[in-house]
């Protein structure tokens, strides 16, 4: 399970930093792509967090023991199907180095993203590419 703090920290540099169609957060809500006033599709990115993992680092006085979440985020962008896949792998790859080697949130430390593939191909209107980026988390506990 990813902690409160470090989906917080990153859904909050996401939205800092990626203004170019709207963000999504989540896979545990009723969602519906985003139309324009004449009902037209429109892009969007969707930041998911499908899990990490957490082990003590070191042992420190009661209650204040070091530990490390490891895990992985992962972001999927959808672009009206005939927009072309140039647009969705640009935008993959803008988004990708929002997060590339970065530190923010206090202690949310990014590595390099994956390649982006195609999540799937073209799905109700949408063609979808997604990527994963692993990231890491040292708190006191």
């Amino acid at each position: 399970m990813t902690s409160a703090t470090p989906a917080a920290a990153i859904e909050a540099r996401l939205r800092a930093h990626w203004t170019t169609t709207g963000v999504f957060v989540g896979g545990n809500d009723t969602f519906k792509p985003p139309v324009d006033g004449q009902g037209r599709q429109q892009p969007y990115v969707r930041l998911m967090f499908p899990g990490a993992v957490s082990r003590q680092q070191g042992i420190g006085s009661p209650g204040r023991n070091n530990w490390r979440e490891d895990g992985a985020f992962q972001v999927i962008v959808a672009v009206p199907t005939a927009t072309g896949e140039a647009t969705a792998r640009e935008w993959c790859d803008q988004i990708a180095a929002i997060f590339r080697g970065q530190t923010f949130g206090g202690a949310v430390v990014c590595y390099g993203p994956h390649t982006p593939v195609p999540a799937a191909g073209p799905a109700g209107g949408y063609y979808r590419m997604t990527f994963g980026v692993p990231y890491a988390w040292q708190f006191l506990g």
